[in-house]
């Protein structure tokens, strides 16, 4: 799966590009071990999730979230 490649990479940045449902899924297992978060990201919103050594699930703190009317 996308999180298990994820959790094989080294400390680099990673963007990632995706669809509902599952990009907000990827970013519900990177933010909450049991998948409690619910994120609701619509076109062309984004998403910054810092991890503070290696890249695992539920580890993740949200940095920033940008809905798409922002970028106009």
């Amino acid at each position: 799966t996308a999180v298990d490649w994820l959790e094989q990479q080294d400390d680099r940045p990673i963007m990632l590009f995706g669809h509902m449902p599952n990009l907000a899924l990827i970013a519900s297992m990177m933010l909450s071990e049991s998948n409690a978060v619910d994120i609701n990201l619509g076109k062309a919103s984004s998403i910054g999730i810092e991890f503070d050594m290696s890249i695992s699930r539920g580890t993740g703190r949200l940095k920033w979230l940008v809905p798409a009317k922002v970028w106009g």
